[in-house]
Order: C-alpha cells, then sequence, then structure tokens
C-alpha cells in the first residue's frame, strides 16, 4: 500500500486536477508495474475509488469540509458543511478492505450547527 497526499489522475473535479501531482503519470505507471495492491491519497476532500492502469486507488474524504459534488467545478476553495471522516485500511495477505468511517463535530467546536 502507497500513501500520497496528491492525486495523480484526472478526478473530474477541474479545480483539483488542476493541482494534482506534478508527474502522475510517471508514478502511475512506476506505481501498476510493481506490487502495489492500492493507492490511498487525499486532497480532494471527497470519498472517491476506482482503478489506473491496473491499480486500485482509494481517495479519503477529509475530517474538516468537504468537496461538493460538483464535477467540473474550477473552485479549488469550493467547500460544503458535509460530516467529516476518515478511512480505515484492513489488511491481510489475501486483500485489502478500505471504509470510510463519518463523523460529526460537536457545535462547541465548529462554531455553528454540525451538519447531520
Amino acid at each position: 500500500v502507497v500513501f500520497g497526499h496528491h492525486h495523480p489522475f484526472r478526478s473530474g473535479f477541474d479545480a483539483m486536477d488542476s493541482i494534482a501531482l506534478d508527474d502522475g503519470d510517471w508514478l502511475v505507471d512506476t506505481l501498476a508495474k510493481s506490487n502495489v495492491r492500492l493507492f490511498v491519497c487525499g486532497h480532494i476532500h471527497r470519498w472517491m475509488s476506482g482503478a489506473i492502469r491496473g491499480m486500485p486507488w482509494v481517495l479519503f474524504k477529509s475530517p474538516v469540509h468537504q468537496q461538493p459534488m460538483t464535477l467540473g467545478d474550477n473552485d479549488i476553495y469550493a467547500s460544503v458543511p458535509e460530516p467529516g471522516g476518515y478511512g480505515l485500511l484492513l489488511l491481510s495477505d489475501e486483500q485489502v478492505v478500505a471504509h470510510m468511517v463519518d463523523f460529526t463535530l460537536p457545535d462547541s467546536m465548529t462554531g455553528s450547527a454540525a451538519p447531520v
């Protein structure tokens, strides 16, 4: 399992793709030729998963604000008050399982009503 911050592939969010990992094609080619079982990244603040050149990837959402589900959006600062979350990986010799766990923060920590 390889972890990164910026994504090396097109996500469909134009603004986020404009600040994707430099040399993303090189990284994907290198990882796809190796024994990497999963590439994990973040930065976009929205749960996504897929495969590129046969390599599975998962992108976990943020523990704070989330990227709106507006494909093609050109605002790198766009944000919606959806619940935060974190990823949990279960790893064994036979499999890799990715879980996404949502949570909300108490009003006292957000300064406003927490999302439901």
